[in-house]
């Protein structure tokens, strides 16, 4: 449950932890993950974003203060995350159509051919929320009897491989829904380029990197239980 309604204003809200203990509400993988797990590839990226901002208002306003170069850099990289997080969320739609054979949209029509070609043709499941046994929650991107993928949007160059966009924190979401939908299916994320959805890379993770994606994300939630002092197994 990702909103709930305002108990003053009855419009939609985040739901908090206090809810969850209320309404006996699991933690979903995504939110473990990211609780708890640093992310300092993304920081990075995320302060040079910001430091572009005031570098180039500061030039094109040479009178502003530092105070007001700050506020304004701080607008416009809000600004660009919501962009960023409307065009992955827009092709994330764009992949979930396609695999519910809902139509292919032909900014991904290259990308699409490249996850039949190398994952095969299936009949997958998109967006479906589960609860799992283990006491957490998750939307998988994608599943069928033989694979869990994730879909992750990135800045690639025609450089970028796999295994170098690829990070702990995605093996470990993946082998959570897997487990969660009973093991035994292969995984891997799909990374597109979210300025030209064209460019595409596969990640097909092994066996032995799933199993680690395991232990670290069963590692994360067991600290996250403590941290919280919230057990949700116990609702089960």
């Amino acid at each position: 449950m990702h909103y709930i309604p305002s108990a003053k204003s009855g419009e939609l809200r985040s739901t908090t932890l206090r809810d969850a203990r209320k309404l006996r509400l699991f933690p979903s993988v995504s939110t473990i993950i990211g609780d708890v797990i640093a992310k300092p590839f993304v920081d990075r990226w995320k302060r040079q974003k910001y430091l572009d901002h005031a570098i180039e208002i500061a030039r094109a306003n040479k009178n502003l203060t530092p105070e007001q170069v700050i506020g304004k850099a701080h607008e416009a990289f809000e600004d660009e995350m919501k962009e960023v997080t409307g065009r992955g969320d827009e092709i994330h739609n764009m992949f979930e159509n396609a695999l519910s054979n809902e139509g292919v949209d032909i900014h991904i029509h290259q990308a699409y051919d490249l996850v039949n070609r190398e994952l095969g043709y299936h009949e997958w499941v998109c967006e479906k929320s589960h609860t799992f046994a283990g006491g957490y929650a998750g939307k998988p991107d994608a599943y069928c009897d033989l694979w869990t993928i994730d879909f992750k949007t990135k800045d690639l160059t025609e450089s970028s491989t796999a295994d170098k966009v690829a990070y702990d924190e995605n093996i470990m979401q993946l082998a959570a829904y897997n487990r969660g939908l009973g093991g035994g299916a292969r995984v891997a994320n799909v990374f597109i380029d979210r300025n030209d959805p064209s460019l595409v890379l596969i990640k097909v993770w092994t066996p032995e990197e799933e199993e680690r994606g395991w232990q670290m994300f069963n590692a994360a939630f067991n600290y996250w239980k403590q941290w919280k002092k919230f057990f949700p197994e116990e609702n089960l």
